[in-house]
């Protein structure tokens, strides 16, 4: 009997048609996915190509959710908002409206399900990886085309195995794993791969660092990142009343993979990505007492309660001498901070909290001063990213991020407290009436939909001929990013005009 991993026991369990056998890497696979994702900044666009299509009722569990264009200056975000609602309740989609949290942040908490999958219109959709679940990043017409029912091409991946072996020491975090696997794996020419963790260093992280860990392995251009299914699993889930969500996934005795990258979780130490593009991580130590100027702790990457937990522990009695904002990864979870008495102590120390939603590490808003250094918990750092063409942004854990507010610069967070560095617990909120489940189908059929004067519908067009020919407009080099593809920060508005955001966010850069 063939002895299985992880990745390839979710890749066969939803491969279209009931697949017997996997093929070779490198080969075509089609994935017939139980779940699609929209976010409202891609999510217009992917939408209309759905009305296109003359299907009645979406096929999957699909979530939309509002949480990038949030600052909402003018009409045009709200419109997109509006039209996003009206889509869900005709088309039958569960519905998170502006402020209720970042969209990888509720699909984890009340969504993803262990050995089901995932198609999402954002590149760290791959974030529900560390629930167990196959989770893959795409563009928004192709989770169109899935929300639709049909299946969805990838190339079989190798299956690299993550060794996980120690234990994390206080003032290392989950953020800390990730950049230095990419600091091994390198965050070019790996596509063709996808990462599964394994290994006794797994106990060490709980399902929220799992997915901090499997979120950023997008930055390393892998196509999916693959956590086990176990009774940490089963605990988060019981955690938010879905007990009955729960599969346990393991690799058989004898699995094997392409490579095996070891990491002893034991000899890390804080970490920073420096700017740009995440090429050099290095020992936060290593630049201990470098001036900042802002302080970024949010994000879909590690904006969990634990993660903010412990930057409260970092701050509590203490002001920061920096501007500093914390953004929550979603009113749960800001909701269970108030709970704790987190908040209280944000506020004292100084901190501006920010909306529950994805907030500066888009771009939208609390952009850092010309020529300024900003430390921020996100997964980017791309020139311009910020909102500040000039400005550094260096990439650092929460509790780093932290420290380093309370002194000014850059610091070693190990350096401020004594201990384990523990923090009050508190009960997760669950409330899934935050969100607006799908209509029964006759009510639904009964919605009218309501677009913007911005919202374009597309065109509709001819089939491709067999050859193309046109003049080329636009050359580009290496390091390509996806915000040189999509530009965000200021144009992000504009992404449910196609025509008009071509004009403006790609032709005049």
């Amino acid at each position: 009997m063939t002895a299985f991993n992880v990745a390839q026991k979710i890749l066969l369990a939803n491969a279209a048609g009931g697949l017997k056998q996997l093929p070779a890497p490198g080969q075509p696979l089609e994935i017939q996915f139980t779940h699609t994702l929209y976010q409202d900044a891609t999510g217009t666009a992917a939408a209309l190509a759905f009305e296109k299509m003359g299907v009645d009722r979406v096929k999957t569990t699909a979530v939309i959710v509002v949480d990038h264009k949030t600052l909402q200056v003018g009409y045009i975000d709200g419109d997109d908002h509006r039209y996003l609602e009206t889509f869900s309740k005709r088309y039958g989609c569960w519905f998170s409206r502006g402020g209720n949290g970042i969209c990888h942040s509720v699909f984890l908490e009340d969504f993803a399900v262990p050995g089901k999958s995932v198609l999402g219109s954002d590149s760290h959709t791959t974030n529900a990886g560390g629930m167990g679940m196959l989770a893959l990043g795409a563009g928004g017409t192709d989770v169109s085309f899935a929300m639709a029912g049909t299946s969805y091409k990838i190339e079989m991946p190798q299956v690299v195995q993550v060794n996980l072996t120690g234990a994390l020491h206080p003032g290392v975090l989950a953020k800390d794993v990730i950049l230095n696997v990419l600091k091994v794996i390198g965050i070019k020419g790996n596509k063709d791969i996808c990462l599964e963790y394994t290994g006794p260093g797994l106990k060490s992280l709980n399902v929220t660092d799992r997915a901090t860990v499997a979120n950023m392995g997008t930055e390393g251009g892998v196509a999916f990142s693959i956590f086990p299914s176990d009774e940490i699993t089963k605990a988060y889930l019981e955690g938010r009343k879905r007990a009955g969500d729960f599969k346990p996934l393991a690799a058989d005795a004898g699995a094997t993979y392409s490579r095996t990258v070891e990491i002893d979780l034991s000899a890390l130490e804080p970490t920073i990505a420096l700017y740009p593009k995440l090429k050099s991580m290095e020992p936060v130590k290593k630049h201990a007492g470098m001036p900042i100027d802002a302080v970024f702790i949010g994000s879909c990457t590690n904006s969990n309660y634990e993660n903010l937990a412990r930057v409260g522990e970092i701050l509590r009695g203490k002001k920061v001498k920096v501007d500093t904002a914390i953004a929550p990864g979603s009113q749960a979870i800001a909701r269970q901070l108030a709970a704790a008495g987190y908040l209280e102590i944000f506020y004292a120390a100084g901190v501006r909290m920010m909306e529950n939603a994805c907030s500066a590490c888009i771009g939208q808003g609390f952009s850092p001063p010309s020529n300024g250094v900003m430390l921020s918990t996100a997964n980017r750092n791309f020139a311009g990213r910020s909102g500040t063409e000039s400005a550094a942004v260096h990439l650092v854990s929460p509790v780093t991020a932290a420290a380093s507010a309370v002194m000014g610069c850059i610091t070693d967070p190990r350096d401020l407290f004594k201990g384990d560095l523990a923090f009050k617990q508190a009960p997760p909120v669950v409330d899934m009436g935050a969100y607006t489940a799908p209509l029964p189908p006759a009510e639904a059929a009964k919605i009218v939909m309501r677009y913007g004067p911005d919202i374009a519908p597309l065109p509709t067009l001819d089939p491709l001929p067999a050859k193309l020919a046109g003049e080329v407009m636009l050359k580009l080099g290496d390091e390509v990013t996806t915000d040189l593809i999509q530009p965000a920060g200021k144009y992000l508005s504009l992404r449910s005009n196609a025509d008009e955001y071509a004009k403006q966010a790609t032709f005049i850069q």
